[in-house]
């Protein structure tokens, strides 16, 4: 899943890092692209000064399956690292 890992500690706490390969992150940002520019209002349509807030369900939509799977992975990975089952 991951071309590599690697844990860094950075006083006062860890941080991991969880690299993917170059083709699964560009399958990954291209569906993702794909779904906000799907889900989102058109930029210039907005008011001077306003912003756009997503969803809270985005990490739901299939399009975000392969990140979500990623996430997942990594989680197991430090629950693992820490000593969790």
């Amino acid at each position: 899943m991951f071309s590599s890992t690697n844990v860094v500690e950075m006083f006062p706490t860890y941080v991991w890092v969880h690299d993917l390969e170059p083709d699964q992150a560009t399958s990954i940002c291209d569906k993702i692209y794909a779904a906000l520019e799907k889900n989102m209002p058109p930029m210039e349509k907005l008011a001077g000064g306003h912003s756009v807030q997503s969803g809270t369900a985005m990490h739901k939509d299939p399009a975000f399956r392969e990140l979500m799977g990623c996430v997942d992975g990594a989680a197991q990975n430090v629950l693992q690292f820490l000593g969790h089952k």
